[in-house]
């Protein structure tokens, strides 16, 4: 993988070898002229040396042009990115098939180590080369993601997305996020037993908001909403201009 820090150190070493070969050609020359053909294979030496500049240059040149911050020599696309097994030089391949026959009308390559962000760019490209006004678009719960199920809508694609699964951070023994529903004119959540958690206080350092009720102190199916045993009341916490982050 070539970065610029790659090449500049590169660069440095080229130039101690070329000064390394010079110096030892004015030492050289000083106690007893060299053989003419011993002379030449260090012109030589220093040539390729120069030579090898001139190609990092021209990679320095081309991740200038290009905007980049790296560049994989043998797969231009590949960049180092996020995968489920860490950081790796890799491209994220997409694909966007005809249902019907079965045959690969887009293709794509990002460097998002998710499918978060590509149900909308995929499904255009598929609609594009299919030449439909109206398209229905299937994909799997990676793909899920409402502002991009907008767009779709909007561009006549009917998006076909399971919504991925949400879980309670503190185990699968408590209700997760999704049994709680939000209501935006009143800004408060409904839980599960059919209680309402008002807006308890606001934190702008930690971008967040802390919603309760009372209604948990004696409710049956606290323990399946959080550990807690003391108090009279539980709170679900929602982050900022986002998702709910955990109840409990």
């Amino acid at each position: 993988m070539i970065t610029p820090a790659k090449i500049a150190k590169m660069n440095a070493a080229i130039d101690r070898k070329i000064a390394d070969y010079l110096a030892s050609m004015d030492e050289a020359d000083r106690e007893e002229p060299k053989a003419a053909s011993a002379q030449a294979d260090v012109a030589a030496a220093i040539e390729a040396l120069k030579a090898q500049k001139e190609r990092l240059q021209s990679q320095a040149e081309e991740l200038a042009a290009r905007g980049l911050k790296q560049l994989v020599g043998t797969e231009r696309e590949a960049k180092l990115m996020r995968t489920p097994h860490g950081h790796a030089v890799a491209y994220n391949a997409q694909t966007a098939v005809d249902a019907k026959h079965k045959l690969i009308v887009a293709f794509d390559l990002t460097n998002e180590g998710n499918d978060y962000r590509q149900l909308y760019p995929m499904a255009v490209q598929g609609k594009d080369a299919v030449g439909a006004d109206e398209v229905t678009v299937v994909a799997d719960t990676g793909y899920s993601n409402g502002e991009q199920g907008a767009r779709c809508e909007q561009d006549g694609i009917t998006a076909v997305v399971p919504r991925a699964e949400t879980v309670n951070p503190n185990g699968p023994q408590y209700f997760s996020r999704d049994r709680f529903s939000y209501d935006r004119e009143s800004d408060s959540w409904c839980c599960p037993a059919g209680a309402t958690l008002s807006l308890y206080k606001t934190s702008q350092t930690q971008k967040k908001k802390e919603y309760r009720s009372a209604a948990c102190g004696s409710c049956p199916l606290k323990p399946q909403c959080t550990k807690r045993r003391g108090g009279s009341s539980c709170a679900i916490f929602t982050r900022m201009r986002g998702r709910p982050c955990t109840a409990g």
